[in-house]
């Protein structure tokens, strides 16, 4: 089995400008707005910005949170 991991660095993007007044809180976040999670990524969530961190390290626990 073959495995890869990416790392990333997330952003919640909800709330910068008019957002908030116009688009309701997704449904699937769980730990409300600014606080990005596995979540964000896996419902393709349209406030989430993220880019590469190809030089850090990162630790999980048994969930990967």
């Amino acid at each position: 089995m073959v495995f890869a991991h990416l790392i990333v660095e997330l952003h919640c993007l909800y709330g910068l400008g008019d957002q908030d007044k116009i688009n309701p809180v997704p449904p699937f976040c769980k730990n409300g707005v600014r606080k990005p999670g596995y979540h964000c990524l896996s419902e393709n969530c349209e406030f989430s910005g993220h880019a590469p961190a190809p030089f850090e390290i990162a630790y999980s626990d048994e969930k990967g949170k």
